[in-house]
């Protein structure tokens, strides 16, 4: 009788291993650019956070430009930092 071969094992990936973080596809609009100077302006993110109705991590990867805002969610900062979103040609 042969003996059975051993399976390899695998080590476990931890989370943190196995994300993978996108690739920045285009420079910051001016748009991006501006809200993360008023963001960083304004200091607390938490309550802005919260004036804008998004979650804290989710300014805080903005700020850190890790990633970008739809523009409902864009709209929302903005109001909670006073500022109006104009369209221009």
């Amino acid at each position: 009788m042969a003996p059975k071969s051993a399976k390899p094992r695998s080590k476990p990936v931890s989370s943190s291993a196995s994300r993978v973080r996108a690739k920045k596809s285009a420079a910051p609009s001016q748009l991006e650019r501006k809200l993360r100077e008023a963001v960083k302006a304004h200091g607390n993110n938490s309550e802005l956070a919260s004036q804008a109705g998004l979650t804290a991590d989710m300014l805080s990867r903005f700020t850190r430009e890790e990633r970008t805002l739809r523009l409902p969610s864009a709209g929302k900062l903005a109001a909670a930092l006073g500022l109006v979103l104009v369209e221009t040609e």
